[in-house]
């Protein structure tokens, strides 16, 4: 496995734990914290890129990662 596809793995890997302590605990706070964790490592390694901040009233006013469980 590359670090690449390591740093990947890792990253779904937050989405999914986090997916499963909401459905298990139905602790959707902490599984949001998981999200944001995720989101920060995810930007901070690559995996993903936030687009720019929006003017207000766009219609494109989402992250392109913003998940809440």
């Amino acid at each position: 496995m590359t670090q690449e596809e390591m740093v990947k793995f890792v990253f779904q890997t937050f989405l999914l734990m986090s997916e499963a302590l909401s459905n298990s605990t139905g602790n959707r706070e902490m599984a949001n914290e998981i999200i944001q964790f995720a989101e920060h490592f995810g930007v901070k390694t690559g995996v993903i890129k936030m687009k720019p901040e929006t003017e207000p009233g766009d219609d494109d006013d989402i992250k392109p990662f913003e998940l809440k469980i």
